[in-house]
């Protein structure tokens, strides 16, 4: 009886023992995963902080990027006190009249139209144009729209009060050239 009772006590034991061991790895297991689920949150955490930090260095590089437009186009405004945005009207050629038309100046771009009154086309032939003015020398190109029929390039001079302009223009197809003048109709 006595080795009976020393059985059960030691199958007992051995039963305690083996379910505190089985609980130790299921604490190591869980540790371990616990730890493997700390580290990729801390990884993920560390990819979106990486995220963040690139969206906004690109947000500020966009940022500075518009200053630095905004202050060109400024500094293209405070270039000249030449104003060439309204209507100008004068001759080409051999006196035929013409009037042309300036926007969107912003101290060195601007965009526009003229009309010349040919004799071939005495209600007027419109072309598109754009150009640039310098104010270091007063100079200003324009050109034509390139589909336009017998469109060239202006190249003149404003006078230092913007109200006049005169040159040359030269032919895109085959060069061929006029004097012209406008002046400023308010």
């Amino acid at each position: 009886m006595n080795n009976s009772k020393s059985f059960y006590s030691a199958i007992c034991i051995l039963i305690i023992f083996v379910l505190i061991l089985s609980s130790c790895k299921e604490n190591k297991n869980l540790e371990e995963s616990g730890r493997k689920d700390l580290d990729l949150k801390e990884k993920e955490l560390a990819l979106k902080e990486k995220d963040i930090k690139l969206k906004e260095e690109e947000l500020l590089r966009k940022r500075e990027e518009n200053i630095e437009k905004k202050e060109k186009e400024q500094s293209f405004k405070k270039d000249t006190d030449i104003r060439l945005e309204g209507k100008y009207e004068g001759s080409i050629k051999d006196g035929t009249y013409w009037a042309a038309y300036f926007f969107n100046f912003n101290g060195r771009n601007f965009t526009g139209y003229n009309i010349v009154y040919w004799e071939n086309h005495p209600e007027g032939f419109k072309t598109n144009f754009s150009g640039e003015f310098n104010s270091d020398n007063n100079s200003v190109i324009i050109y034509e729209d390139r589909n336009a029929k017998g469109a060239g390039t202006f190249n003149g001079t404003v006078s230092p009060d913007g109200n006049r302009i005169n040159g040359s223009w030269y032919r895109y197809s085959d060069g061929g050239s006029y004097m012209w003048n406008l002046k400023k109709n308010e």
